[in-house]
């Protein structure tokens, strides 16, 4: 991204912000809206907040609607322009004043976020490790977002004949189409496993000092296939009113010397374990379908001792893409970047170099 400007985001009237194509450090107190310029990027690019659930959240008090918007290049021959408007009716995107999709906003700016919501890709629920698989695949594999939802519309079209108790040829019938978009999905996922693998190795052994790590993807279902595993467990599906097996039930485990990570990483570690991952993804992305996702990494401190701190530093320096941090103050272990500096006081952003 080459410029930044929102409206009436949270505590800021509006700014308008020229970028540095790597660093980007903003710095500031409690409350002065760091975060909040974060936010308004992965909104532009994702349409949801890593902080809300409600984008009403991100008015400014006395205002009637926000929007954000940013300048990228394209294959460096010209800049193309995003926004993304909010009002109480709802949201519109829009590139080059042309009426858009969110996907295709998500797709021209990706953004991964690292903050303290993101240790849920280690300690919480598998749906958190599915949407990181998900959001990769989307960048890489043109097609996968239109299969993606014809698997769930079967799936749930099957879920409403199991609760209905329709015959066994009604829900069997729906067998094919979620067979062959679950299959497209889970080797789509397969794909990006192997690919992240590629790199993930070196990146946490780099940041975390240990190459002792591995990905564990399980598809869904614990049968040789997909079609067996809808077969065999019919009854069992019948009993729930669901179906439990399939690419909606994949889980991606994190092993640490062959055990559960999240039973032996401290939280600074989980914090450097999902940069790792977050990093090595990047590095998947730009070698599949050349996507430099931007990198938001709010307080860049938080939980990390001074040797943390510089390993972190050390395994963005390579990282070819465009990276954001927040902090208090500049952070001892990024001096001697090269960087752009912006203060945060009061809602008021200014560059100070």
């Amino acid at each position: 991204m080459t410029r930044y400007r929102a409206a009436a985001l949270r505590c800021h009237q509006g700014f308008s912000l020229d970028l540095h194509p790597r660093l980007n450090v903003i710095v500031g107190g409690n409350g002065a809206g760091k975060t909040s310029l974060l936010e308004g990027l992965f909104v532009l690019s994702r349409g949801r907040s890593f902080r809300t659930a409600r984008l009403r959240d991100l008015l400014k008090r006395g205002e009637a609607r926000w929007w954000v918007a940013a300048d990228h290049a394209v294959d460096g021959q010209f800049t193309e322009r995003c926004d993304l408007q909010w009002t109480p009716e709802g949201i519109r995107a829009r590139v080059e004043s042309q009426e858009a999709g969110v996907s295709q906003l998500a797709r021209r700016l990706p953004v991964q976020v690292l903050e303290s919501a993101q240790h849920a890709v280690v300690d919480e629920g598998p749906g958190f490790r599915r949407a990181f698989l998900d959001w990769g695949v989307f960048h890489v594999e043109p097609d996968f977002l239109a299969v993606w939802r014809q698997y769930a519309r079967c799936l749930q079209q099957r879920n409403r004949a199991l609760a209905s108790g329709a015959a066994d040829a009604v829900v069997r019938a729906f067998d094919p189409e979620l067979l062959a978009t679950g299959q497209r999905l889970d080797a789509a996922r397969r794909r990006q496993v192997a690919g992240i693998m590629k790199t993930w190795p070196a990146r946490a052994e780099a940041l975390l000092g240990t190459a002792e790590l591995a990905l564990e993807y399980q598809p869904g279902w614990a049968t040789e296939s997909f079609a067996a595993a809808l077969d065999a467990h019919l009854p069992r599906h019948r009993q729930l009113g669901q179906t439990s097996e399939g690419p909606h039930r994949a889980e991606l485990k994190l092993r640490w010397q062959g055990r559960d990570a999240v039973r032996q990483v401290s939280r600074g570690q989980q914090r450097l374990l999902v940069t790792s991952l977050i990093l090595a993804q990047a590095d998947w992305l730009m070698a599949a379908a050349g996507v430099t996702p931007v990198l938001l990494l709010d307080d860049f401190s938080a939980e990390l001792s001074a040797a943390f701190q510089a390993r972190l530093a050390e395994g963005l320096a390579d990282y070819r893409g465009q990276v954001w941090v927040t902090a208090f103050e500049p952070p001892p272990a990024l001096q001697g970047r090269d960087h752009a500096l912006f203060h945060v006081e009061h809602g008021a952003v200014h560059r100070l170099h």
